[in-house]
């Protein structure tokens, strides 16, 4: 909006006011009297020689100001203008799914998984890789130390998206009792020690009241590239269970997969102590109810969605005899899959604006939710939203005008999603219109002439 000048800060012109007022008082006075014709051209002349000065003078002010009224449109251009690149990488900005969770877990289903297992696995090979590709021995973060009881770590990021019971996460956090929490808060540093607790996003390789070992550390990296990466997370030399610090006997990893949501449990040696046995637990959760609960009977190798979680045995001073391995090869692993969604199809746009655009799809008939992601070069992708289960548009706001967008929608079951639906479209372009004014004297001799 274009401010208006105070009489304190407005420029003094070299010829002052009461001088511009006599000489428009001459001009007025010639043109009343007699050979209109004669003094006509007097008046042009005199008033061609003010305006002559006046402009000298307006323009030989140093503190000259161009003020301009901008519309809504050419202020988002002058945004757009000032907005730095997009980032060359997935969005890291945690927002969940966009919606609440509740809408979401409503209709995803922890019975839709499929779980498998197999005593053929290796902690340096992802399941299907057919070659060792984990190395845990180099570039890793280390997220908690050795000796440490009852700790939680920062919350770090993943790396990608995933999306666990159709909800998006891209951050975790773990504790030293074998939990790992996706999202933005932090997992439980102490008790409850294994899943569930209440309403928390909670993986649960080895639940149990443990400690880091004295020659233990809990590290993580991320395997492989885009978008077919893998999150590993390992839990070294941990102690089974909680007792004074000492070496730990307990290796195992947990490992969640890009795209297709999968979660991977694998086992190395897990050698007990002497401490009071008690039980654990293996599986997932995000709720304490019925299919939003998935755990794990090691002993039968087969898993339960009921709300009364599973808990498994062992010995103290022995081996967890269902998950013990020494050897790369013959590891014990549970694999969670969730199933593959049918794509959306016929994606078209509507109501475009300068900042702004309505994307509709057809609905796939077996998603729990959408995620709809953008792009400005058509190869990086950011995170855009979500779009409930059974929705077919979605409402992009807060764009750059006169920019082209490409748009991926990908249906998401609980935790897989389909092949992306693609399209591109620009908004409008943002125009400039209303007042240019430069000085207060300007005006003035648009109503000499006029007069």
């Amino acid at each position: 909006m274009k401010a208006s000048a105070t009489p304190a800060n407005r420029p003094t012109n070299s010829m002052n006011t009461n001088t511009r007022r006599g000489f428009m008082n001459r001009v007025l006075n010639l043109l009343t009297a007699s050979r209109i014709g004669t003094r006509l051209i007097i008046a042009t002349t005199i008033l061609t020689i003010v305006a002559a000065m006046v402009f000298v003078s307006g323009f030989a002010q140093e503190d000259k100001r161009q003020e301009i009224d901008l519309t809504e449109d050419a202020a988002a251009a002058r945004r757009k203008a000032e907005t730095p690149t997009e980032k060359k990488e997935i969005s890291t900005v945690q927002d969940e799914s966009g919606l609440a969770p509740e809408a979401i877990l409503a209709v995803a289903n922890t019975a839709n998984y499929t779980f498998t297992t197999n005593s053929t696995s290796s902690l340096k090979r992802t399941a299907g890789s057919g070659v060792d590709n984990i190395d845990m021995s180099t570039g890793v973060g280390q997220l908690l130390a050795n000796s440490v009881d009852d700790t939680a770590s920062a919350i770090t990021p993943i790396g990608f998206d995933f999306f666990l019971m159709g909800v998006r996460y891209n951050q975790f956090s773990v504790n030293d009792n074998g939990n790992m929490r996706v999202g933005t808060t932090t997992v439980q540093a102490a008790s409850p020690y294994s899943m569930p607790n209440g309403a928390v996003p909670l993986l649960n390789p080895f639940g149990n009241d443990m400690r880091v070992g004295t020659d233990g550390v809990i590290v993580s990296k991320v395997i492989g590239t885009a978008p077919n990466r893998v999150l590993v997370v390992q839990w070294t030399n941990v102690m089974i269970r909680f007792a004074t610090a000492a070496p730990g006997g307990g290796t195992f990893q947990a490992r969640i997969y890009e795209t297709t949501g999968a979660i991977e449990y694998v086992y190395g040696s897990m050698v007990t102590n002497a401490a009071a046995p008690t039980t654990y637990t293996v599986g997932f959760s995000v709720n304490i109810t019925i299919n939003n609960i998935l755990s794990v009977n090691t002993t039968t190798n087969t898993s339960s969605t009921s709300a009364t979680v599973t808990t498994n045995s062992y010995s103290a001073s022995s081996t967890v005899t269902q998950l013990h391995s020494t050897t790369d090869g013959s590891r014990r692993a549970y694999m969670f899959a969730p199933p593959t969604p049918t794509a959306p199809t016929s994606l078209t746009f509507t109501g475009v604006t300068t900042t702004g655009m309505t994307l509709n799809w057809v609905d796939s008939p077996d998603d729990v939710a959408y995620a709809i992601y953008r792009s400005t070069d058509g190869v990086n992708f950011s995170y855009a939203g979500a779009a409930a289960s059974d929705a077919t548009s979605f409402a992009a706001t807060g764009l750059a005008n006169n920019q082209s967008y490409t748009w991926q929608v990908y249906a998401v079951s609980e935790g897989r999603l389909s092949s992306a639906l693609s399209g591109t479209q620009a908004t409008t372009a943002g125009t400039i219109c209303g007042t240019f004014t430069v000085g207060p004297t300007f005006i003035i001799i648009g109503i000499a002439f006029l007069h």
